[in-house]
């Protein structure tokens, strides 16, 4: 999940920075430049996470009879 050389060009050094703070007052990490392999995974994680998170993503957003199997499954006789 380690994101191509292209995209990390095109992070702001914002972005960058910011997660260097998080890792470095957080676990005691130094971040090894623009290319660190875990900045580009904790940012492949957020934006995994922001893009599930998007209202009616998933099915279960349109039809609320799939929150859980049981519940849709009392509906059938066996």
């Amino acid at each position: 999940m380690v994101q191509s050389s292209a995209s990390v060009r095109d992070r702001s050094p914002f972005a960058s920075a910011t997660g260097g703070v998080i890792l470095k007052i957080t676990y005691g990490y130094d971040v090894q430049g623009s290319n660190d392999p875990l900045v580009n995974i904790a940012e492949a994680a957020v934006r995994g996470f922001s893009e599930a998170s998007v209202p009616g993503a998933w099915l279960v957003d349109i039809f609320p009879a799939c929150e859980s199997e049981r519940q849709l499954m009392s509906n059938f006789p066996l």
